[in-house]
């Protein structure tokens, strides 16, 4: 009766898990390491981290310890003490400065990540290790250390008394059974999951009992709850009881090899399989979230690169990597997805029209206007709405490249053109009037910048100057470039601040800064001048931030300047200082007073107070390494834009989760004469067993040493970069 019971209740669960499950994919941003990059081998079969930050990675041919920049190799030499093999099955990180490492075939081993030295138990050691062939490891406290292998076989070894005791599986055909993995019940039995299903061992009476109906050819076992385990393999995923002995199976992942199960910080599951990719949740609702399928695409440069995996594991500050067979190391960090990144689909009429962003607005009714080389894009409901040129519209855009978008003080969309003048937008009739050099006396078509004031004039940056225009009045004033000292310093102008506290217009032009007085109409110019300490550091004006009403900050070709406004004094801010890049080609500054910049090479975060950077790359979410000049926008509400080339980002910089102070360095290896050599010969007491650099307090030098020098890492993969 109990049986006839757990098969009806099976089969519901089954129906509801099927029901609830789904198979589209999201994307995620994976970052890959193979051998170009410097692995020993490209099949990774279990991961660690230490407790200095070293990242462990497992592989069938060798062992890895990872800085985030380079890979130490780990590998058998039967002339010197090492790794006893270098196919390695399984990790074990008890967090006391020591990781167990199984074998294949060589054993087990014991590595102290103070010395990098490895302690072998084989069936040569004391204790021995009579089964060499090694599938599993697994414990719950210290001391005492389970061993799975093949033949049916189970090690216990008590790693205070230094003995070991071999246990035996005596079921049928118990010579073919493979413990594959090994985990503990909060009362303290192991289960073991075999090549012939599930089986429960008591190890206070030593007796193995195999649970009937269980999936055959287990590979993986995670605790979920109190009494429920998630199992996986050849034959798919699964949830089991251990108070009922019930199995209740995820429809989807029927006959799919399962390689390997994670749940991640948020109790979202993780599943890893051979053949099919990777399969992850939304939500922490283990019964009703839906999986996601995740499998390779020759389209996807940042995606899985293959669907053979093996392992899965999470390190310390919240990054995925995953493991494949043959095709390398996966790194994921969800913090990536804190970037919103919109970029044109070419099989989705509702994305941008192109990838080339120019100009972003947001504007009084929280539609986003995003201005690209080809057409214009209004946000709807339903995505965004594509404005192109039209050969049969005389009111439709006059030019497909949009450079400029501003919403002046009656809420009305402007939009400037690369050749086809101004435009405004009509929310009546959804479309749009154009004010040209032909039809209004501007002094160009191509408009870079448009800027308000508060007597309601519009102020126009193009290759000809610098226009005032009134829309209401269509009174045009241009600002040219002539041999009079009273004009603007260069006809190319690529950005335009209001400054109502100095009553003033700030352009940032090919050939110096300009601050134009509205009391008199006069012209101040601010150039760069190598001799001169407190000038700009180039010419090539490209960004402008009004700070308050003393304080511009001016992006340029040659770095970020500070200029305090009434004593024209200037603050260089360069590579040398830490930026990414001298071309900063947009400033805004958030509410928490930090600048964002970008550039050339990425984003960055920039703390006026205390010069701290922080740099953001594609592998942090930024849609690439180039911005594009001018394109980036400020909400009301704080949220920022920033337009490149392959789209453009969105985010509230006040909910992203940063470190506030960089992680500390750590010393990763010492050089001699660019040499890298051993600390043994450099402590002060030589018999004993020498550390590694990053262990290491003092070190002791000789005059002839000569060039000393250090390499070192921050380790915390989760941040973005940091300038030191």
């Amino acid at each position: 009766m109990k049986a006839i019971k757990t098969i009806i209740r099976y089969k519901i669960i089954s129906f509801l898990l099927l029901f609830h499950i789904s198979s589209y994919a999201l994307p995620l941003y994976l970052d890959t390491y193979t051998n170009e990059q410097g692995l020993s081998q490209n099949s990774i079969t279990c991961s660690t981290t230490d407790e200095k930050g070293f990242h462990w990675f497992a592989t069938q041919g060798g062992l890895n310890r990872f800085d985030g920049y380079e890979f130490k190799h780990y590998k058998f030499n039967p002339l010197h003490p090492s790794i006893s093999g270098n196919w390695i099955t399984d990790c074990l990180n008890l967090g006391n400065g020591h990781i167990w490492f199984a074998t294949t075939s060589n054993g087990l081993n014991l590595l102290n990540t103070e010395t990098g030295s490895f302690s072998v138990f084989n069936q040569y050691s004391a204790p021995p290790i009579t089964n060499e062939r090694i599938s599993s490891i697994s414990s719950n406290s210290p001391q005492i250390i389970w061993i799975g292998h093949d033949k049916g076989q189970l090690t216990r070894l008590d790693t205070y008394t230094g003995t070991t005791e071999l246990f035996s599986y005596q079921g049928t055909n118990h010579l073919n059974v493979v413990f594959k993995d090994v985990l503990f019940d909060d009362k303290k039995n192991l289960w073991l999951a075999s090549s012939i299903g599930l089986i429960k061992f008591d190890t206070q009476t030593h007796r193995f009992e195999h649970i009937p109906n269980s999936p055959k050819q287990l590979w993986q076992l995670k605790k979920a709850t109190n009494s429920k385990f998630i199992i996986g393999g050849k034959t798919g995923l699964s949830i089991f009881d251990s108070n009922t002995l019930a199995f209740y199976n995820f429809e989807q992942l029927k006959n799919v090899w399962v390689t390997d199960i994670l749940f991640d910080d948020e109790k979202k599951l993780w599943v890893s399989t051979y053949g099919h990719g990777l399969y992850y949740q939304a939500t922490d609702n283990l019964l009703s979230s839906e999986f996601h399928q995740l499998t390779h695409s020759p389209d996807l440069k940042h995606g899985l690169a293959n669907d053979h995996l093996l392992s899965l594991y999470q390190d310390p500050q919240g990054i995925i990597w995953i493991g494949t067979d043959g095709y390398g190391l996966h790194r994921y960090d969800k913090r990536q997805t804190q970037f919103g990144h919109q970029k044109h689909q070419s099989n989705n009429p509702a994305s941008i029209s192109n990838d080339f962003v120019r100009a972003i607005l947001k504007d009084s009714n929280n539609l986003l206007w995003v201005g690209t080389r080809d057409g214009l894009n209004k946000q709807t409901d339903t995505g965004f709405k594509r404005y192109k040129t039209d050969k049969n519209k005389d009111i439709g855009l006059t030019n497909n490249n949009i450079f400029s978008l501003y919403e002046d003080a009656n809420k009305r969309v402007w939009i400037g053109t690369y050749g086809g003048g101004l435009l405004l937008y009509n929310p009546i009739n959804d479309n749009f009037s154009a004010f040209t050099v032909q039809s209004h006396q501007l002094s160009s078509n191509r408009i870079y910048a448009i800027e308000g004031d508060l007597s309601g004039n519009l102020w126009l940056g193009s290759n000809e100057g610098l226009t005032r225009f009134n829309p209401d009045t269509l009174q045009v004033t241009n600002f040219k470039y002539s041999a009079d000292k009273n004009s603007i310093s260069n006809n190319t102008v690529f950005s335009v601040t209001y400054d109502s506290d100095n009553n003033a217009i700030w352009a940032g032009t090919r050939a110096g800064l300009n601050k134009l007085s509205l009391h008199d109409e006069t012209f101040t110019h601010y150039k760069s001048d190598l001799k001169k300490p407190n000038s700009l550091t180039h010419d090539m004006v490209t960004s402008l931030h009004l700070q308050d009403k003393n304080t511009l900050w001016v992006g340029t070709f040659g770095g970020l300047n500070k200029l305090n406004i009434q004593t024209n004094k200037v603050i260089n801010i360069t590579e040398f200082d830490g930026l990414l890049n001298d071309n900063i080609f947009a400033i805004k500054q958030d509410t928490s007073g930090y600048l964002w910049l970008s550039s050339n090479q990425g984003l960055t975060r920039y703390a006026p107070q205390t010069q701290q950077m922080q740099h953001f790359l594609p592998a942090n979410g930024i849609q690439h390494h180039s911005f594009i000049l001018g394109a980036a926008f400020q909400a009301d509400d704080g949220e920022l834009f920033f337009g490149g080339i392959n789209g453009f980002n969105q985010f509230d910089p006040l909910k992203l989760t940063l470190a506030t102070q960089p992680p500390e360095p750590v010393i990763t290896d010492l050089l001699i004469y660019n040499q890298s050599v051993a600390t043994q010969q450099y402590i002060k007491n030589k018999t004993q067993t020498p550390k590694l650099i990053s262990y290491t307090d003092r070190l002791f030098f000789k005059e002839e040493d000569g060039v000393i020098g250090f390499k070192f890492s921050a380790l915390n993969g989760a941040e973005p970069p940091s300038q030191y």
